[in-house]
């Protein structure tokens, strides 16, 4: 269940709950299978989680460790050799954390590059693993990035980590 926080001053309830709800669906996760579709060079699943309870100090270290560890599983059962496999956690937006498959080294290279007018990827030596001490499979690259944003109405500046299962 992905859903929103309308009500982000109103108190957290339920959390064992939301909490039970995520972990049943990373058991779903574990068993999908990537779909390629004409004309998209990516293929992505965002994290299935109530807002608020990802938004809490509490639970953080947990859900992002119970997040990284059913993607390896998925990418165990997924392995090609052609695909790049992703796991994209961001800091203070976590919501936007997602599992990504690339379908070629072109684009995803061409994914982390990105520096225009409206946002830049600076490249950082620590990120969200470091922040959050998570556990992080044996094999896989971590690339982390401070994300600036830069909008007429809108500034964000934040933190991207990309681990890449190898």
């Amino acid at each position: 269940m992905r859903r929103l926080d309308l009500k982000p001053d109103k108190k957290l309830r339920g959390a064992k709950r939301h909490l039970k709800q995520f972990l049943n669906y990373l058991k779903t996760l574990e068993n999908l299978t990537p779909q390629k579709y004409e004309g998209y060079d990516y293929w992505n699943d965002k994290i299935v989680i109530y807002e608020k309870l990802l938004n809490s100090e509490h639970y953080v270290q947990e859900i992002f460790n119970a997040y990284i560890k059913s993607a390896k599983i998925f990418f165990d059962k997924n392995k090609n050799e052609d695909l790049i496999f992703t796991v994209i956690l961001s800091n203070p937006n976590r919501f936007s954390s997602e599992i990504c498959i690339f379908y070629t080294k072109e684009y995803f290279e061409e994914f982390c590059k990105r520096n225009n007018e409206y946002q830049t990827w600076a490249p950082l030596e620590k990120g969200i693993i470091d922040k959050f001490r998570l556990n992080i499979p044996k094999k896989c690259e971590v690339l982390n990035f401070q994300e600036i944003l830069n909008d007429e109405d809108y500034n964000y500046d934040g933190t991207v980590t990309i681990l890449k299962l190898l």
